[in-house]
């Protein structure tokens, strides 16, 4: 409750996702959390809509490649989460995005594009979302009111 309340005191009346990172770097947009909170919303069932396509598997022959070196954190379900954020977003701003600013089905393998710096692809995603993190006071204070994600900023 007492984010909640610092949201509202800082005039955050339109986060939609709360996303408790546990790696705090202000440039740094995927993260590995084991809870966050969805606001009751379009938005938030939006995410959750997408977050379920995720799970089911987006693509005719799934979402990610497998590796080489096997199947990792990266191929589960924290990107499930990433890409239904980005979709989410893009579908209501999409004006403060490019187009397509989300993975897509690659036509040749039937699945995402997906290889050796998918991490990386994903927080470039983000970073063209122009968010900014933070959850507590000066942190706070310099998040767009509007935004509809906020990463706490407690490392």
């Amino acid at each position: 409750e007492a984010f909640l309340q610092e949201f509202e005191l800082y005039g955050k009346t339109n986060v939609q996702l709360f996303v408790p990172v546990d790696f705090y770097k202000s440039d740094i947009f995927t993260f590995s959390a084991f809870a966050f909170m969805i606001h009751n919303s379009d938005f938030g069932l939006s995410l959750l809509k997408y977050w379920d396509m995720f799970a089911r598997g987006i693509c005719e022959k799934g979402n990610l490649n497998e590796t080489a070196s096997g199947y990792t954190w990266v191929d589960t379900d924290q990107p499930g989460l990433w890409y239904s954020m980005q979709r989410a977003y893009a579908d209501f701003y999409p004006d403060r995005v490019p187009e397509g600013n989300y993975p897509k089905c690659n036509a040749t393998t039937g699945q995402l594009n997906a290889i050796r710096d998918a991490n990386q692809r994903w927080n470039n995603n983000f970073k063209k979302m122009k968010l900014i993190k933070g959850s507590t006071g000066k942190e706070l204070a310099k998040v767009p009111d509007d935004q509809p994600f906020i990463y706490s900023s407690l490392p």
